[in-house]
């Protein structure tokens, strides 16, 4: 999950941060930058990919509808009389 979102989109954005702060050149900003990153702006990125999960499995299961409906076998027309026999006769 962490390659979902490379970490070099916010290179520039924490570049300027150090810089900022003027701590290039510095052992100890890796120190402070890597467990930020993974403490931070990786459990805020949660929210999104479970949104992109949801989106995609909506869309595969709006696809598969079309498969069913356009491209239905030829049993299904028996599969669906079995059923309404099954259905028909445990309400009488």
């Amino acid at each position: 999950m962490t390659y979902l979102v490379p970490p070099i989109i916010i290179f520039l954005p924490l570049a300027r941060i150090v810089g900022a702060l003027g701590r290039f050149d510095s052992w100890w900003t890796l120190v402070v930058v890597y467990p930020t990153f993974t403490i931070v702006v990786l459990p805020l990125t949660r929210p999104g990919i479970v949104i992109a999960a949801i989106f995609a499995f909506t869309l595969a299961m709006q696809e598969s509808l079309y498969a069913v409906v356009y491209v239905a076998p030829r049993y299904s027309a028996f599969l669906d009389h079995f059923i309404r026999g099954l259905t028909a006769s445990g309400t009488s």
